[in-house]
């Protein structure tokens, strides 16, 4: 078997075992009264514990180095490759039984400098729904647990922002450097959603059930973008906030990106251009609404 090949059957297993663990955490929370986890946002807690030594077990013969967010890397000697992954991408809305809180592994082979365009493979899986995301073969596919099918995965070909339904993501108490930018945004697409669980968001984003995805908050660790691969080989587009594709950009596992995905690159540009205006003139009007920006 190659190395693409195990990666699936591992990452498959691993989910799935992630993913029972995750219910019968949701289980005692639910049936216990359980105290939710009232640690920061961004804190490790129990479930990722749970699912940190989980996703040794079934990585341990896996020849690469494994990075897992918020734990020290495990290096082997020796290794080729190396595997970047979130097992509960989402761990607080994992608790309050909201959105689809997500698993995400990628692989790469190993470099000094490691670029996007490494990423060679991803896997990812919705912990509440079971839907699962993949790449195969350099395409990417979409597994749904409603329909029991895989569907090959492919981004909307909307151009046009006006008509565009948008990930817009102002949670993570950052809500202030949230609308300083993107505020502008709200009112000229069409629509916005946001769970707040960043790597299903960006497979749903591939397959199209979502047209752009905006993140402006110096939030986003590089673990959110572990499903690049998959949103690559959608053909979707992903940019930084100076309209760089990100197939060129550096990947740093301790790192923050700001970034705009979207599922035509006109779309990624009109947006770009939205939010460089609104940080130039420092205000925005509307038929809606006027808003400007508090100068300091």
């Amino acid at each position: 078997m190659n190395v693409a090949s195990l990666f699936q059957v591992c990452a498959e297993q691993a989910f799935d075992s992630i993913r029972a663990a995750v219910i019968q955490h949701l289980d005692d929370i639910l049936s216990h009264g359980a105290e939710l986890d009232r640690l920061s946002v961004k804190a490790t807690h129990q479930i990722d514990e749970v699912a940190f030594e989980i996703l040794k077990e079934h990585f341990k013969e896996f020849p690469a180095d494994l990075y897992i967010e918020s734990f020290d890397p495990i290096l082997k000697e020796g290794s080729e490759w190396v595997l970047f992954c979130d097992p509960v991408d989402g761990s607080r809305n994992c608790d309050r039984n909201i959105g689809d809180a997500g698993f995400g592994i990628c692989l790469s082979p190993k470099r000094e400098q490691l670029r996007f365009s490494d990423l060679q493979d991803a896997f990812v899986g919705g912990l509440r729904t079971g839907d699962r995301y993949y790449t195969k073969g350099g395409s990417a596919f979409y597994q749904s647990a409603l329909t029991k099918k895989e569907y090959p995965l492919r981004s909307s070909a909307e151009t046009q922002l006006k008509n565009a339904l948008l990930l817009l993501k102002a949670g993570y108490s950052a809500a202030d450097t949230h609308f300083s930018q993107a505020y502008p945004l709200y009112f000229a697409c069409k629509d916005s959603r946001s769970f707040e669980n960043s790597i299903v968001e960006m497979c749903e984003l591939a397959r199209g059930g979502m047209d752009a995805f905006v993140e402006v908050r110096k939030l986003s660790d590089f673990y959110n973008l572990v499903a690049y691969p998959i949103l690559r080989a959608s053909g979707a587009s992903l940019v930084n906030l100076q309209g760089q594709p990100f197939e060129q950009l550096a990947v740093d596992p301790d790192g923050y990106y700001d970034f705009v995905g979207a599922s035509t690159e006109i779309l990624a540009i009109e947006i770009i251009n939205i939010l460089k205006d609104f940080a130039q003139k420092g205000s925005y009007e509307s038929k809606q609404a006027e808003y400007r920006l508090k100068k300091t």
